[in-house]
């Protein structure tokens, strides 16, 4: 997922100013104030791909399983191989063929392109030559103009920023962070081959969990149509299903959080029997 290139000067001086606060991820507390039986909570540095990333892990059961975007490769593999461990696996934005996706995006933005009469646009992505991209820094280009015509992100810079300098998760440190690795693109994950070469065709043909797909209908960056293709071949006996939500793009859990949050419910009192 990348984001516009964002500069502001301000915005970085506070940063720098602020970006020694702790960041930390509080209990799941139950009706008595105290931890709740069988939920998690931690925030802790894995050593992944030499070097250390922070996986936050949260939820009021041990879990329910949910990824968004690039987590739906690591989602969808970890139930393939321990259904066991999961009462149920959501996936958010899930990614299935990433040369596929790009070449069915780029389709749509060409469409659109032409359907507005952007003429520079268009001359742009012809100079970028025919998806998928192999070179990280063509890639970055096209997912930005993707991003400007509505079918990457749902909500703007400044409202992810404020959404996460208020999570205890997250010090402005780490936003500025964030910035930094958005600015760059895939970065070190796209030369390895489970990146690019993600195929779930190929490589997960069957799940013995249930499984929930929810799905932006504006979303370019892992198009539904795509998915919808996946799920008719998908060996899924105990269940499996595609919850789309009509005005969003990538992004569902910031484009309509109430349904998504009400969606989410659903399944567990379903998968559970409540």
């Amino acid at each position: 997922m990348n984001l516009p290139r964002l500069t502001t000067a301000g915005c970085s001086l506070l940063l720098l100013a602020l970006g020694g606060c702790t960041a930390g991820t509080p209990p799941i507390d139950g009706p008595d104030g105290r931890p709740r039986p069988g939920s998690i909570a931690e925030l802790v540095a894995v050593p992944i791909g030499g070097m250390d990333q922070w996986v936050r892990i949260r939820g009021r059961d041990r879990i329910f399983l949910l990824g968004h975007s690039w987590g739906t490769q690591l989602g969808i593999r970890l139930v393939q191989e321990h259904p066991d461990d999961y009462h149920a696996y959501v996936g958010v934005a899930q990614v299935v063929d990433q040369n596929r996706s790009q070449i069915l995006a780029r389709d749509w933005l060409e469409e659109r392109l032409q359907a507005e009469g952007r003429s520079r646009d268009l001359r742009r992505l012809e100079a970028l030559g025919p998806a998928p991209y192999t070179d990280h820094g063509d890639y970055v280009r096209f997912a930005r103009m993707i991003d400007s015509q509505g079918g990457n992100m749902d909500v703007g810079f400044a409202r992810l920023a404020w959404i996460s300098i208020r999570a205890p998760e997250y010090t402005l440190g780490d936003l500025r962070a964030w910035l930094r690795g958005s600015n760059r693109g895939s970065g070190p994950m796209w030369d390895a081959p489970d990146y690019q070469g993600f195929n779930a065709f190929q490589q997960i043909p069957r799940l013995e969990v249930p499984v929930h797909f929810f799905m932006g209908r504006r979303d370019r960056n892992t198009p539904l149509e795509l998915l919808e293709e996946y799920v008719e071949v998908l060996q899924a006996p105990v269940g499996k299903e595609i919850v789309v939500f009509e005005e969003s793009a990538h992004t569902p859990f910031l484009g309509e959080p109430e349904r998504f949050s009400q969606e989410l419910l659903r399944v567990k009192r379903e998968v559970l029997g409540l």
